[in-house]
């Protein structure tokens, strides 16, 4: 089967990987396994050995449903777009696949949208954009992006794969990771975490005051600053994920007194 360059294929051929992607997988507690490209079903056929209540595949590349079908018959084929699918399939829902790089991040929006009935899943990924998301406060990498999904769920890079893994060889080496969404109050809704964080960082050159002066009072943030042991002329890239929830619930705080 010829990959197809409009739909981001690169098919992972190393048994070794897909094996350890399955283990990972089954290492989730969750009712429903979700598979997003099952392509041409190398991973499909294992990952439907393991013992989740209902197993469901999202491929949108019409040709290459009756290969998932022979490769795993119990499970349900969905064809068409991840990102126009609702992912209310289970209560506690694992996800695993090799994201299209060129929308990984949509792909993982639109799991974070629907984050509350998620336990959390395995993702290969361009290998910048995995260094990106888990990279260190202060780090050149460390961006917006970086503390959002950080919020919401703890990540961490598991391999890293080289490009020769895959068939057709891809452009880019990739990387393995593991996403545990959090159980935790919210403070914001996630389309006002993403302005206040994106806000933040708008301009890394400005200080994180100056970036949130126009919506948010400039002593309060100054004071929480302050209170972290932090220089009132910090920028954001300077605040943890952590330091950042801390601060929602300051800037939350402060919309309600």
């Amino acid at each position: 089967m010829r990959a197809k360059k409009r739909f981001g294929q690169n098919f992972l051929i190393n048994p070794f990987l897909l094996d350890f992607i399955t283990q990972t997988a089954a290492s989730f507690e969750g009712d429903v396994l979700i598979e997003i490209g099952g392509g041409t079903g190398n991973l499909t056929k294992r990952l439907a050995d393991l013992p989740f209540s209902d197993f469901v595949v999202v491929e949108i590349d019409r040709e290459l449903i009756p290969l998932l079908k022979n490769s795993a018959p119990k499970a349900r084929i969905i064809q068409g777009n991840i990102l126009d699918i609702p992912l209310n399939f289970g209560h506690k829902q694992v996800i695993a696949g090799n994201l299209p790089y060129y929308i990984t991040k949509p792909i993982l929006n639109h799991i974070l949208h629907y984050r509350e009935n998620v336990a959390g899943g395995i993702f290969m990924v361009q290998k910048e954009v995995a260094e990106a998301i888990t990279a260190p406060v202060g780090a050149e990498n460390y961006n917006a992006y970086s503390v959002f999904l950080r919020l919401f769920a703890r990540i961490k890079v598991l391999k890293q794969v080289k490009k020769g893994e895959f068939r057709p060889v891809p452009g880019v080496d990739s990387s393995l990771i593991r996403i545990d969404i959090h159980d935790q109050e919210e403070m914001f809704d996630k389309e006002r975490i993403t302005d206040i964080i994106f806000r933040a960082f708008r301009e890394r050159r400005k200080t994180l005051v100056n970036n949130l002066k126009k919506e948010f009072d400039r002593e309060r943030v100054e004071g929480f600053l302050r209170s972290l042991g932090k220089s009132e002329d910090a920028r954001a890239q300077e605040l943890t994920p952590e330091e950042f929830r801390l601060l929602l619930y300051e800037l939350k705080e402060g919309e309600t007194t």
